[in-house]
């Protein structure tokens, strides 16, 4: 299963948003949804109107083919920006859960948004993890806020991500960064490492019923599909 054969079983006749899929162009899902038969759809994102990553989205629509959508510039943590939104049938999110300070918020953000199914995609780690490092359990709905990550936890970590041949802030890159301030936080770095079962419990606490779970990315992430209670 992918998360592709999901929008188009769900999609066709529907409304249809994908919240914060700028990042990395080939990730987004509008036009996989407009291929797949969407009433209409939506790409909202917190990326600057008319910079290199709405220019490379629009080039992606344009070279499928794909017309008729809509772009909305705006955070999803701005109440008024989610009421002007309204509801739509089908939510896509991925890549963002785990790059903000206050995951049920978003998740609560999301709810509002969210007429039927929600599809959240976030990156996860094992329930356990083992390695020349060390171990951490994951299970129980135990997690780990990076930005207080010092000693055998990080260390573990960053052997985890080095032998993925991922890089991340405040884990194994000393890349120089930072966490921001109450209204300006910075969401480029990780926040929190959480096991697939801990998040399926944040978003039924959200007021989500979790229908599937399947892997993005073998030993990395996982989608949730979610519905509406």
């Amino acid at each position: 299963m992918n998360i592709d054969d999901v929008i188009a079983e769900l999609a066709p006749s529907r409304s249809f948003i994908d919240v914060g899929g700028l990042w990395g162009t080939v990730n987004e899902r509008v036009s996989v949804a407009k291929l797949a038969g969407a009433a209409r759809a939506t790409m909202f994102d917190l990326q600057a109107p008319g910079n290199e990553y709405w220019r490379a989205f629009d080039e992606r629509c344009a070279a499928r083919g794909v017309t008729g959508y809509a772009s909305v510039h705006g955070d999803l943590n701005d109440d008024a920006v989610l009421e002007a939104l309204g509801r739509f049938d089908l939510v896509h999110c991925s890549g963002v859960l785990y790059h903000v300070p206050s995951p049920m918020q978003t998740l609560e953000k999301l709810a509002r948004l969210t007429g039927r199914h929600l599809l959240l995609g976030a990156c996860t780690v094992p329930e356990r993890i083992e390695n020349a490092a060390g171990s951490l359990d994951f299970s129980d709905g135990r997690m780990l806020f990076i930005p207080a990550l010092d000693g055998q936890a990080k260390a573990v970590l960053a052997a985890h991500y080095d032998m993925h041949n991922i890089k991340l802030l405040g884990v194994n890159s000393d890349a120089a960064f930072g966490w921001g301030a109450p209204g300006a936080w910075d969401y480029a770095p990780w926040w929190w490492f959480w096991s697939v079962g801990t998040v399926a419990r944040m978003c039924e606490l959200a007021g989500f019923r979790v229908t599937r779970t399947f892997e993005a990315w073998p030993g990395l992430a996982h989608y949730l599909v979610c519905e509406t209670a």
